[in-house]
């Protein structure tokens, strides 16, 4: 029913954060040749966490950011004031790790139609949301797949809109520990790629891997170490001055009921807090 796949396509977008941060920092701070196949998560640890990076922040739709706007999906216009204080903090790149392919967010797990009236309201979100991430220029959106291989991409309006999509794919071993990810996936290049080219279009010239298909994953740190800030803080204007001013911002889904159920070499007990 509508509830099941509501719940397929959310469990399909909870690791996509984790291609995108994977994937950033990976690119960023040069570290994307593969290690050795045979590498042992017990190797990782013998070496230590690193920082996951200086340019790059989480926004996260947290439990406090669900206690204050409601249920999951939220309405799309604090996306649209999201985008709308990024620009005024000159954030670099926004990337929104999320399913945008519903053109109405509200009343999903409701058999009641849906009122002209919340019809016109979200669709109104849904514009405001568009033109906001018009106005920034450097919007980066995602994509999934369903359990038969159908592509469930952002609705019309933000896939014309956003500058570049990638996909939001990352999976695990038999074991349940993430060791590698797909350079592309049809077209699509991971999300996290599709943010490091634009980050590079006026930022900083970042070398990315051409003839990869896989990239083995040399895990910098703990999931939790990324810096990451509540969308309600920034939506509240409670963040941190400064903390956006020419990062790559990846805005993902990570309240409790949202942890990925693997494991990375720092993070080996699963599910994966934060994804």
């Amino acid at each position: 029913g509508q509830i099941s796949r509501y719940i397929i396509r959310r469990n399909q977008l909870l690791p996509g954060l984790m291609t995108s941060l994977i994937v950033v920092v990976l690119l960023l701070l040069q570290t994307w040749q593969p290690v050795e196949r045979m590498v042992s998560n017990q190797v990782m640890r013998w070496r230590g966490a690193h920082s996951w990076g200086s340019r790059l922040v989480m926004i996260s739709i947290d439990d406090k950011t669900l206690e204050q706007f409601g249920q999951y999906p939220i309405s799309r216009d604090y996306y649209a004031r999201l985008l709308d204080q990024l620009k005024k903090e000159e954030a670099s790149v926004v990337v929104f790790n999320l399913i945008l392919s519903d053109s109405v967010t509200s009343n999903r797990f409701s058999s009641e139609p849906i009122s002209k009236q919340t019809d016109s309201a979200e669709r109104s979100a849904n514009e405001r949301f568009a033109r906001a991430m018009a106005v920034h220029g450097r919007v980066i959106v995602g994509q999934v797949w369903d359990v038969e291989g159908n592509p469930v991409e952002p609705i019309p309006v933000f896939s014309d809109t956003a500058l570049a999509k990638g996909h939001m794919r990352l999976s695990a071993d038999r074991d349940g520990f993430a060791r590698s990810l797909e350079v592309t996936y049809g077209d699509l290049p991971a999300l996290g790629s599709a943010a490091t080219q634009a980050y590079s279009l006026e930022d900083e010239l970042v070398s990315i891997p051409s003839d990869l298909s896989r990239m083995h994953i040399n895990w910098p740190g703990p999931v939790q170490d990324v810096p990451t800030i509540s969308l309600a803080d920034v939506i509240n204007g409670d963040s941190p001055p400064d903390a956006f001013t020419g990062k790559i911002i990846l805005v993902g889904y990570g309240a409790t009921s949202g942890f990925a159920p693997m494991r990375t070499a720092f993070n080996n007990r699963w599910p994966v807090p934060g994804s």
